[in-house]
């Protein structure tokens, strides 16, 4: 399921979280020229699918080492360990990882989407989140991505045409304390020049109702997400 290894686009992480199959395998469809991570326990869902990375990584603290020992006698595969004791967590290495590899690429590779980051650790999906903000000051795009999900930070200005975004339901969630001249346009709720607080959900489940919808902010950390109806 493997596409070419020539003319890469976007990076695809997979990471040890739930990950439906028919979806990152039709995502990985979508996306033949790919360059593909496998995270610790996402390389098992790889093997499974017979989906061979470009690159794996992690501390495989919890993958069968004889599935471990089938890519470490690959010499095409690049291979990039860590303790288990550590500051980050795996997913949060992967995503600095691939932040270098756009940056490093001058324009060839890029954007960035996890899959996998969700599951039952709310500690590990929330570090993810944070670790977003690592890539967003580097001018990297990277997305948390389920089939119910795309989590992604906002940029200062940007649009979401209605034909194209994901579900139904966009939501804006301050990172930092305030999210400063907040302005919505093309939304069921707008806003002009708005200070979004942290402990408010005022931008919890909006909807698109123009065409398109533009959203600009001035300062602070924005978080994004885009997500499906009825879940």
């Amino acid at each position: 399921m493997q596409g070419s290894n020539n003319s890469k686009k976007c990076i695809i992480v997979f990471t040890g979280g739930s990950i439906d199959k028919a979806f990152a395998c039709d995502f990985v469809c979508r996306h033949k020229d790919a360059y593909i991570i496998g995270v610790d326990k996402g390389l098992e869902f790889l093997d499974r699918e017979g989906i061979r990375p470009d690159e794996i990584m992690g501390d495989f603290d919890s993958i069968d080492k004889n599935l471990l020992s089938k890519y470490e006698s690959d010499n095409g595969i690049i291979r990039k360990y860590f303790k288990a004791e550590k500051d980050e967590t795996d997913t949060q290495l992967a995503i600095i990882r691939a932040t270098e590899l756009v940056t490093e690429s001058r324009g060839e590779l890029g954007p960035v989407y996890i899959l996998g980051a969700f599951g039952k650790r709310l500690d590990h999906l929330l570090g993810s989140i944070h670790e977003l903000t690592y890539s967003f000051d580097r001018g990297v795009g990277v997305y948390l991505m389920d089939k119910f999900n795309k989590v992604y930070m906002a940029h200062k200005k940007y649009s979401i045409k209605k034909a194209e975004q994901y579900g139904q339901f966009v939501s804006f969630i301050p990172l930092t304390e305030n999210v400063e001249g907040l302005t919505l346009k093309g939304f069921k709720y707008n806003l002009e020049g708005h200070t979004l607080t942290i402990t408010r959900s005022l931008g919890v489940s909006n909807e698109i109702v123009e065409n398109e919808a533009f959203i600009s902010y001035k300062k602070g950390y924005l978080l994004a997400l885009e997500s499906v109806e009825n879940v």
